[in-house]
């Protein structure tokens, strides 16, 4: 997965990256996550919650790539959280809204708030978080802005647990 990541910055920097959105149903985008991590959940006995406010909920978007976004997000939230990790997707002004959100200690306050593609972000030898997740799926999630209506990605703690909070805006064509 890292490889792919940065094989991918390597096209993003170079313009080769382009974006192939198709309609996606939710539930089955959620459940390949799940079973792409399963085994360390089982593992570290982490419960995955899924929730789709509907059903049948479609979006439109570059599958590889925002699914790219979320496996690096709930490969964090795996990192951080303490036992439970929950996905959500909802329709929301015209479009949809991801998130993934974690009963963990949630982001450093440096973190929180929108991110765009054009910030940067800096290394911790601490945690040995290096940025390029953030650095990437902001530039993914940007690839997504539609014509007036910017797709957006945030970080917060004030999600429905108490931990680490994304949440990917993407819009839906317009018919009109």
């Amino acid at each position: 997965a890292m490889l792919m990541q940065l094989l991918g910055l390597y096209k993003l920097e170079h313009g080769q990256l382009s974006l192939q959105p198709v309609y996606c149903r939710l539930d089955e985008l959620f459940e390949d996550l799940h079973n792409r991590h399963r085994e360390l959940l089982d593992y570290r006995n982490i419960d995955l919650q899924i929730d789709l406010d509907e059903p049948d909920l479609e979006g439109y978007f570059d599958v590889s790539l925002i699914g790219t976004v979320l496996d690096n997000a709930l490969g964090n939230a795996l990192n951080y959280c303490k036992k439970t990790i929950r996905l959500h997707a909802r329709r929301e002004d015209s479009g949809i809204l991801l998130s993934i959100n974690d009963d963990g200690a949630g982001y450093p306050d440096s973190l929180l708030g929108a991110v765009r593609d054009s910030q940067s972000s800096s290394i911790d030898r601490n945690s040995g978080s290096t940025g390029l997740g953030l650095y990437f799926a902001a530039n993914i999630v940007a690839m997504h802005d539609q014509e007036d209506r910017p797709a957006r990605l945030e970080l917060s703690n004030d999600g429905e647990l108490p931990g680490a909070c994304m949440k990917i805006w993407l819009g839906l064509p317009s018919l009109f």
